[in-house]
């Protein structure tokens, strides 16, 4: 299985450079793809292309979704097999993407697919022969391109941070995808004590756009609306509905 790795930077050079070499060592020959969102320090971009099959830049910080929008259409149209999503701060354990790939070969209905930053309080349930921690997830996601083809595009609507990845999994959910982490391993959240480290408050745009995200929850119940081919055409577009 062909892995991209996706991954969005800004600053914070001194967690990134601990972070991104212990999770490359451990990659299995996965492809890094990296979009660095505005950072002024110097020292990244050298660093990121160490590591990198390719580093892409844009002046200003744009979120999120955009962001991993674009990488996602990208390595989607060079063929990958599987696409997962990183951060600069979340340092994963040895084997993170090789334990991944086994559940998504193992479990051809996987949607999201994790490794826990803390006890998940999940049942533990086997599926396919593999075990499994069912349940809404986050952290360092890994799709398959099946998973993107049924479900499309993050939703930007959202603005640069929101409930994104909670949409994700409830799309997910709709279309018959399991979402669960993998028992026994754990990734370590290296730094998140201050909300301004990523260019915004990401409590305050929670806050700000949860209402928006659970006004439109009930769009859901019909499974046309869960595939949203381009992150700018959202479920609270009148205008938009799946053929």
């Amino acid at each position: 299985m062909k892995v991209a790795i996706l991954m969005l930077s800004y600053e914070r050079f001194d967690t990134l450079s601990k972070v991104l070499p212990s999770n490359m060592v451990h990659a299995a020959g996965a492809d890094l793809f990296v979009l660095d969102q505005g950072s002024t320090d110097p020292r990244v971009l050298p660093f990121l292309k160490e590591y990198a099959k390719e580093v892409f830049t844009l002046p200003d910080n744009v979120g999120i979704s955009k962001g991993f929008n674009f990488l996602l259409k990208y390595c989607y149209d060079l063929g990958y097999d599987a696409f997962q999503f990183i951060a600069n701060d979340i340092m994963e354990p040895v084997g993170w993407i090789t334990e991944k790939v086994k559940h998504l070969q193992a479990i051809p209905e996987s949607g999201m697919v994790s490794i826990a930053l803390a006890d998940s309080g999940y049942c533990t349930k086997r599926v396919n022969g593999m075990w499994i921690h069912p349940g809404h997830v986050i952290g360092q996601f890994i799709i398959s391109r099946a998973t993107y083809e049924k479900l499309g595009a993050l939703r930007e609507d959202f603005g640069m941070y929101g409930p994104i990845d909670l949409d994700y999994n409830l799309r997910c959910e709709k279309l018959g995808l399991i979402n669960y982490y993998i028992p026994c391993l754990r990734a370590v959240h290296m730094d998140d004590r201050a909300n301004d480290l990523y260019g915004y408050d990401k409590a305050q745009k929670v806050s700000d756009t949860w209402p928006e995200f659970i006004n439109t929850v009930s769009r859901y119940e019909d499974r046309s609306n869960c595939h949203i081919p381009n992150g700018e055409y959202t479920i609270n577009a009148d205008q938009y509905h799946v053929q």
